[in-house]
């Protein structure tokens, strides 16, 4: 599940040129219109998923939360990996995660955050104070970071049925939080999964650094 908004459609062009048409996985693209006439709409023909939710940052928990419970209802998938637009993915690794996942029955993962005294900078802490709600959020909850995280069956139904896009604006601490609350464990393993990819920030429309799985 491919996250974006129609303001970006050049990265999702961008992705589909340098991993995503060869994806070996099945993907839908995931944007919002707060004026859709039913939940969602699916076009299989460019793996368009529309649901019914304003299309700004802030209701990004909204988005995900929404097109999970679409993706449910329309394939009940075994899993569901949620993949920012601006991800370059390679696709080899990506299959030996998907089969590491599945093989030791995770039902969350990805590059792991959990808040522990000292580890802030103080650039880090500067930023957090000005924004209590996330510092909250970051200091009593363990999740896994949004760029790209891992979801099984288990997981995607708990979001569906249980996750309160309002109660926290961060799609990704609010999706580990759901999760938690209702029994799903963090499995620290392969921590090092994201690292920076530099050569992404050459293509201008793209605005900040990319999370690719490690290579070495």
């Amino acid at each position: 599940m491919i996250v974006s908004c129609k303001k970006y459609q050049n990265r999702v062009n961008h992705i589909k040129n340098k991993w995503l048409n060869s994806c070996p996985i099945n993907y839908v693209i995931l944007t919002a219109d707060p004026n859709l006439d039913k939940n969602y709409i699916y076009t299989e023909s460019n793996k368009s998923l529309v649901v019914k939710s304003a299309d700004e940052y802030e209701y990004l928990p909204h988005k995900v939360k929404y097109g999970v419970s679409a993706l449910i209802d329309l394939f009940n998938p075994e899993y569901i990996l949620k993949c920012d637009d601006d991800v370059l993915i390679n696709n080899n690794m990506l299959m030996d995660y998907v089969k590491l996942m599945i093989e030791e029955h995770h039902d969350y993962h990805g590059k792991y955050w959990s808040y522990k005294e000292g580890e802030f900078t103080n650039y880090a802490k500067k930023k957090f104070n000005e924004n209590q709600e996330r510092f909250y959020f970051y200091t009593f909850t363990d999740y896994f970071m949004g760029p790209l995280y891992f979801l099984s069956n288990k997981s995607c139904k708990i979001i569906k049925d249980k996750m309160d896009p309002g109660l926290c604006k961060y799609e990704d601490i609010n999706v580990g939080l759901t999760l938690k609350n209702n029994g799903i464990k963090i499995n620290r393993v392969r921590q090092n999964l994201y690292v920076f990819d530099f050569d992404i920030v050459k293509f201008k429309k793209i605005e900040k650094m990319a999370w690719t799985p490690e290579q070495t």
